[in-house]
């Protein structure tokens, strides 16, 4: 991570940043209890209109059934993790984990 990205956590600590998959109604619960366990919070959707996407640090309108779409915003945001709330998307979590080792 290049230093510019990294949001600051508690004691100058480098911010550890969650994906979270999902950015409806549903999912608006996850992204705040992110953020107030400390994490930088990432959500995506297929929906422009998700209201969790301008509730997060940071969202992305993309469909979060595209594996490929999920990994290249895991690697471009320097995630530390990937969460799926109220969505079947557990093969795609699954995958982009493994991934990110």
């Amino acid at each position: 991570m290049s230093p510019s990205n990294v949001s600051q956590g508690k004691k100058g600590e480098p911010m550890k940043t969650i994906l979270l998959l999902g950015a409806g109604r549903e999912q608006m619960a996850a992204i705040d209890m992110a953020r107030w366990l400390g994490y930088r919070s990432v959500a995506m959707d297929r929906n422009p209109h998700a209201p969790g996407l301008a509730l997060a640090d940071k969202g992305y309108a993309l469909d979060i059934a595209d594996e490929n779409a999920v990994r290249e915003v895991a690697s471009a945001e320097n995630v530390d993790g990937v969460f799926g709330h109220a969505v079947e998307m557990a093969e795609v979590t699954a995958n982009v984990c493994r991934g990110l080792g």
